[in-house]
């Protein structure tokens, strides 16, 4: 089971822009680091000597701008075609493939597919599941209730890299589902 904490010490002079940064271990032993940038949705894996790039397969792909153009021109905007978040390893290949749903994420490694999504509306945790069965193969969720300790108990046969980008997918979601909810102010 990995372990995710937030960094003690924030490196602020990252490449990525206003990063949250969580180290990453397996009991006692620090494997290594997972930054999550905020405003680009991008991240980095870094495990031992092993670093992982996460990021859109289009990033330069911005569905607000195309619609805006659309309806200038007197069209309908179409809808635009699902921009997965990639996990490449340093050589660009792609390990892992994420496409957000509307209740769930579809994940794709080593040719399976698995469902990954919030287990309950009450629990925080989020579970990944094969294409069909209700039974979850692991969860990514916090230690306790007001914990920001967060376990990763996923299939061990799971590549750990994939294993920590669904960790990454989870904090994604959660950042974009805060960005969307309406505030009231008065």
């Amino acid at each position: 089971m990995l372990i995710a904490k937030p960094a003690a010490r924030k490196d602020r002079s990252h490449v990525l822009r206003a990063p949250s940064t969580y180290d990453i271990s397996e009991g006692e032993a620090k494997l290594g680091q997972m930054v999550l940038s905020r405003r680009d949705d991008t991240g980095l894996i870094t495990l031992g000597e092993r670093s992982c790039t996460i990021g859109r397969a289009r990033p330069e792909e911005n569905g607000a701008w195309r619609a805006l153009v659309a309806l200038a021109h007197g069209r309908v905007p179409e809808k635009a075609p699902p921009n997965p978040f990639l996990l490449r390893d340093a050589a660009g290949a792609t390990v892992a493939a994420a496409a957000p749903a509307r209740k769930a994420v579809a994940v794709s490694h080593a040719g399976r597919e698995y469902r990954f999504k919030q287990i309950g509306f009450f629990n925080t945790g989020w579970g990944l599941y094969p294409p069909e069965g209700d039974r979850p193969l692991g969860t990514v969720a916090k230690k306790s209730a007001f914990s920001f300790t967060i376990l990763i108990d996923l299939p061990a046969e799971l590549d750990p890299a994939v294993q920590v980008f669904l960790f990454w997918m989870r904090l994604q979601r959660e950042l974009e589902s805060a960005r969307n909810s309406p505030t009231t102010t008065t």
